[in-house]
């Protein structure tokens, strides 16, 4: 079905929140394989993001497939520590460019109708009519904007623990990725939190970290919570001049609140 889009441009801002949420817990829940293919796309989205000006510019990322692939072997370890959470919610518009950027989520159908700076044309519309796409068209008919809200329970953030030999406490928070798109709302920070108070609950007591010694936005979020450099010890990337450094933080049991988080998720 497809509807004009100045019939849905009011209600997209309306019906889609981006504030940051009340309680983002309540949006975590355990990992299933089902949830595979989501998750590889957000680590993929996110991580391209993030080292776009780390990783040299003609190198090939992996594919979402392939990382989905490294998430499926952290999901099916049967260690006791081991844990893949994620995080669901609406994704958010794209600020602006080419319906080309738009990944994952093509604008079909759309096509300027109108005069200039009309914003005009068709999107598809989902099942309970959930908006999937929108263009905005101005002077000369070139495309200034686009919009892409999926389903209000898409995966769009994960979080990956497991036991791990090689760093010094034997446990690891492997990967932690949130959409850029819902990046700011609160998920990235209540999936480390939520992952790291069930390990806790399970016994452990202190867990590691790698991340990019050049990933400065990350090393600070993660000083903030509690975690400290370990001296010494790097991870060599392809090339190996990128290395990452090694972090580490204790685990302490949680308020009685969180357990509850816990123990709902």
């Amino acid at each position: 079905m497809y509807v004009p889009v100045k019939r849905l441009l009011p209600a997209i801002g309306s019906a889609v929140p981006f504030e940051p949420m009340t309680d983002p817990t309540d949006r975590l829940r355990p990992a299933t394989a089902d949830d595979l293919a989501a998750i590889g796309r957000v680590h993929a989205v996110a991580a391209r993001l993030a080292y776009a000006n780390i990783f040299p510019a003609d190198a090939t990322p992996p594919t979402p497939e392939a990382l989905a692939g490294g998430w499926a072997t952290l999901l099916a370890d049967p260690h006791p520590l081991a844990d893949v959470l994620v995080a669901t919610g609406p994704r958010r518009p794209a600020e602006s460019g080419p319906a080309s950027e738009i990944e994952h989520d093509a604008v079909v159908g759309a096509e300027p109708v109108g005069p200039n700076d009309d914003v005009v044309g068709a999107v598809p519309v989902g099942p309970n009519d959930d908006v999937v796409g929108a263009v905005a068209v101005g002077p000369n008919d070139a495309v200034v904007g686009a919009v892409a809200v999926g389903p209000n329970d898409a995966v769009v953030g994960a979080v990956a623990v497991g036991p791990n030999d090689d760093v010094p406490t034997g446990l690891l928070l492997h990967r932690l990725y949130v959409d850029p798109g819902c990046q700011g709302r609160g998920l990235g920070v209540a999936l480390h939190d939520l992952a790291l108070a069930r390990a806790a609950r399970r016994g452990a007591t202190a867990i590691n970290l790698w991340v990019l010694e050049a990933n400065a936005t990350a090393r600070s979020l993660y000083e903030r919570h509690g975690w400290c450099l370990v001296p010494g010890p790097t991870l060599a990337n392809e090339p190996p001049s990128i290395v990452d450094v090694l972090y580490e933080r204790q685990l302490e049991p949680g308020p009685a609140a969180a357990s509850e988080a816990i123990d709902r998720a």
